[in-house]
């Protein structure tokens, strides 16, 4: 008990908790305000038309008796990511919510919507057959957490899909949350099945490094058999190379696990792609 309290008593231990503390009530503070979000992330795969298409260039598509030079698959998982219900009333009509080509010549060839968290959102896709390069996007409403997962098949570029519109209460806009990171993308790249998990051990490592340079002192004295080097005169005295190189592997890795992480809603990932349907 008493080496206890001797590490509790430390000067740096008060700074710590302080820290500890903020973060803690930032945290909370930002939980308990209501916060109206739409957001969505994306995955882009050329098909044909492109050095990199997954279709050889002999392979021909043609849409309404037309041929198209290039296709473009855009996935797309759109979700109501605050903490208030997003209802139809607050869609702009003058400046409907929708998807739109960049290029104005491109055309959305077909829509297909792949799952979605409750048929009761009303979430539909609309054609407008005069021009072919966007298509409006309505729903009934989206309670925090509802959403949808949807396909775009598109004769534009790969980053040509844009989401746009006016939602009142949102004057933000909708936010883009990048790419869609999965553990398919690991395999064939990394030599273990799944990156994350090696990851996390690195960053454990990290973090055992970082304690073992603070509480060295401590350690030696506990387990003097063990480790050969000799007690500091200052017990009171960190090891700080143990300590730098600590952080910089709990640092690294968690902050790849930050980018990767998923941030949509867990019933919407892609076991789920039987609930598919005609986009309208």
């Amino acid at each position: 008990m008493s080496k206890i309290i001797e590490i509790v008593s430390q000067p740096w231990m008060g700074t710590f908790f302080g820290i500890l503390g903020i973060v803690a009530a930032s945290y909370f503070y930002r939980k308990s305000r209501y916060i109206s979000k739409l957001a969505y992330q994306h995955e882009d795969v050329t098909l044909l038309g492109e050095a990199d298409a997954a279709f050889p260039d002999e392979v021909k598509i043609l849409f309404d008796g037309k041929d198209v030079p290039r296709v473009t698959s855009n996935k797309v998982i759109l979700w109501n990511a605050g903490n208030t219900t997003i209802g139809a009333s607050q869609l702009v009509a003058s400046d409907p919510f929708r998807i739109e080509l960049k290029e104005k010549s491109s055309s959305i060839l077909k829509v297909r919507i792949i799952n979605k968290t409750r048929e009761v959102n009303g979430f539909r896709v609309h054609e407008q057959k005069d021009e072919m390069f966007k298509r409006e996007l309505h729903f009934d409403f989206l309670d925090p957490n509802d959403g949808v997962v949807f396909e775009i098949i598109h004769s534009g570029g790969r980053k040509d899909l844009d989401i746009k519109g006016t939602i009142k209460g949102i004057p933000s806009g909708i936010g883009d949350l990048g790419i869609i990171y999965s553990t398919k993308r690991s395999k064939g790249i990394y030599p273990f099945e799944n990156i994350n998990k090696v990851m996390v051990v690195a960053a454990l490592i990290g973090f055992c490094m970082i304690l073992y340079g603070i509480f060295k002192p401590n350690i030696v004295e506990l387990f003097p058999q063990l480790i050969s080097t000799p007690k500091p005169d200052d017990p009171t005295k960190i090891s700080w190379a143990p300590v730098v190189t600590g952080l910089a592997y709990t640092i690294m890795p968690l902050m790849l696990l930050w980018i990767k992480r998923k941030r949509y809603p867990a019933v919407l990932d892609d076991v789920q792609e039987e609930k598919s349907e005609q986009g309208t």
